[in-house]
């Protein structure tokens, strides 16, 4: 990737970036961008008011008390 591009979108030599195909083409964006993506995406899907890591700590607690 040329050294101008690079600057301009905060890339640093030797970063690791992500190529997206996706609806509106191909995009080169970095690491960092990509999971921000995918955590926003697992966000939306997420039950409003529920933390699904207490959901997963019940589920477990239930599964020891059966065993």
């Amino acid at each position: 990737m040329p050294a101008d591009l690079r600057h301009r979108h905060h890339i640093a030599h030797g970063d690791t970036v992500v190529v997206a195909d996706d609806v509106e083409g191909i995009r080169i964006i970095t690491q960092e961008r990509a999971l921000a993506e995918v955590q926003a995406y697992c966000a939306a899907l997420a039950p409003v008011n529920v933390l699904l890591s207490q959901e997963l700590l019940a589920d477990r607690r239930s599964e020891l008390e059966r065993d």
